[in-house]
């Protein structure tokens, strides 16, 4: 997870980074998803050619002590937790 965790409100902020095992030699599209999409909302990301990561960017809408977010790029899963906090 990135720090500081996501807010309740918070739209299109940083929850994650996809970081793959060395640079790509194409853009290359993994799979992001949220075990708790009514917590928070997650997009796939695109690692851009010659890079090796990518931020996943979410949208918080329900406190949660913590959301499985997991990365998928053809049979590998990585997940993390992510906690939303209540709004300010």
């Amino acid at each position: 997870p990135v720090s500081p965790s996501p807010r309740v409100g918070d739209v299109n902020v940083p929850v994650a980074t996809v970081t793959l095992s060395g640079p790509v030699p194409f853009d290359t599209m993994v799979t992001v998803v949220s075990g708790d999409p009514t917590s928070l909302e997650v997009n796939d990301v695109t690692v851009l050619t010659g890079q090796s990561s990518a931020v996943v960017f979410g949208t918080a809408a329900r406190e949660s002590s913590g959301v499985t977010v997991a990365a998928s790029l053809g049979a590998d899963m990585r997940s993390t937790t992510v906690v939303v906090l209540p709004a300010i």
